[in-house]
């Protein structure tokens, strides 16, 4: 505690000799925040898996579920960047490795977009290491075949529609099928989606034991 203490006093001081100008102030801020919520985080146990909670309903949750305006942005119902869909799937990817650790494989992900359908596969994959998330276009006939199972999958409720989601488990792969919207592609939903999958890859154990 008194270091956290030391180090935010630290901080105000640096605050207050920074130049009156609104650009300077903001940058001191900015690095004020990133040096001292670290050690708030491990002075209150905050785990890894809690922060990640954290920052999501803080950064995307909250300014969702209260806009400023009737008719402002809803961020959750944006589309994902590339660089939050790599995020996702580097979660996703940790967090079932962690879990299934000693057994040999590890999985990889990489993602085929129909960015005109809004929705991506995710192709997850075992392997003895571990290789980097990437993505490209789905090629015509990917395309048409996501169109397919999105149809299939999707629920109709008097005027609304909405997909469930799509998990195929094969031998030494799966393929998710998501919309491309944001809440589908935080840390979160990585950690809920790692959560119901090692359930369901268990599951045939289980029954066999």
């Amino acid at each position: 505690m008194a270091e956290v203490a030391k180090r935010v006093r630290e901080a105000h001081k640096r605050i207050a000799r920074a130049p009156l100008n609104f650009s300077g102030r903001e940058h001191e801020i900015g690095a004020a925040k990133r040096e001292i919520e670290p050690l708030v985080f491990e002075y209150f146990g905050v785990t890894s898996t809690e922060r990640v909670l954290i920052e999501d309903t803080v950064k995307l949750f909250i300014p969702s579920s209260t806009p400023g305006t009737l008719d402002g942005d809803i961020p959750t119902l944006d589309d994902s960047s590339g660089k939050e869909r790599r995020e996702y799937a580097n979660q996703l990817c940790q967090t079932i490795n962690t879990w299934g650790r000693g057994n040999g494989q590890l999985l990889s992900a990489r993602g085929c977009i129909a960015e005109r359908l809004g929705l991506s596969l995710l192709v997850l994959t075992k392997g003895k290491t571990k290789k980097g998330y990437t993505e490209a276009a789905a090629p015509n006939e990917v395309a048409k075949a996501i169109a397919g199972i999105e149809k299939a999958i999707t629920v109709e409720h008097r005027k609304f529609a909405y997909a469930r989601g799509f998990t195929l488990f094969e031998r030494d792969r799966a393929y998710i099928l998501k919309p491309l919207a944001r809440r589908q592609w935080t840390r979160t939903a990585a950690l809920n989606d790692a959560d119901a999958m090692f359930a369901a890859m268990l599951e045939p154990a289980l029954k066999r034991a």
